[in-house]
């Protein structure tokens, strides 16, 4: 009885309709294959920052800079007391000078040499120190602001986020690809809410 109402429905259908549904059938397949093709290939979603303002602006850096400044101040405070001492040495020298012996003479000479050699020894070394802490710091922060910019770019769903140079790694950007003030905005934001501690 099935196969009767089967076949009355087909006859009731002319041949020319069937013809446009199959064909009705097969256009609506094929535009959900294009449509989850486009999808699945879709442009890659690009943006741009400015590395120089997106450095500036980073709270993280103003706070280390603000404390290698701080340990530097101490440090270079050293040598300073370093070279008054010696200067006061060599004064005390001139003005004993006179009164003392040849040998005695070149004892102090000789004691003052060590003791310039030491001074300067040690600025040598507090100039490395600061340079090499420097260097840290801005690794340091750059790992963190590229950890940052990571994790904004896949939350935002950047596929590519790019950083303009003076070398020209991006020579024009529309301004609708920059993003440079909202990350800045939501970098300091991660970077204050302790995300990478």
């Amino acid at each position: 009885m099935n196969n009767i109402k089967a076949q009355s429905a087909t006859k009731r259908v002319s041949p020319g309709m069937l013809a446009l549904l199959a064909a009705l059938t097969l256009v609506s397949c094929a535009l959900s294959v294009t449509a989850l093709l486009l999808q699945s290939h879709s442009a890659p979603r690009v943006a741009y920052i400015r590395t120089g303002e997106l450095l500036a602006g980073f709270a993280g850096l103003k706070e280390a800079r603000s404390g290698l400044q701080r340990q530097t101040m101490a440090w270079k405070a050293n040598v300073d007391t370093l070279a008054s001492e010696f200067q006061t040495a060599v004064v005390n020298y001139r003005q004993r000078r006179d009164g003392l012996s040849d040998s005695e003479r070149q004892d102090q000479e000789e004691l003052l040499g060590r003791q310039n050699d030491h001074l300067l020894s040690y600025k040598e070394a507090i100039d490395q120190k600061v340079l090499d802490e420097e260097n840290s710091m801005v690794e340091s922060v750059l790992e963190q602001i590229n950890t940052l910019v990571e994790d904004y770019g896949r939350r935002q769903g950047y596929d590519i986020v790019l950083g303009t140079t003076h070398a020209g790694s991006v020579m024009y950007g529309g301004a609708a690809f920059d993003i440079t003030d909202e990350v800045l905005a939501a970098i300091n934001r991660d970077y204050r809410g302790g995300l990478l501690q």
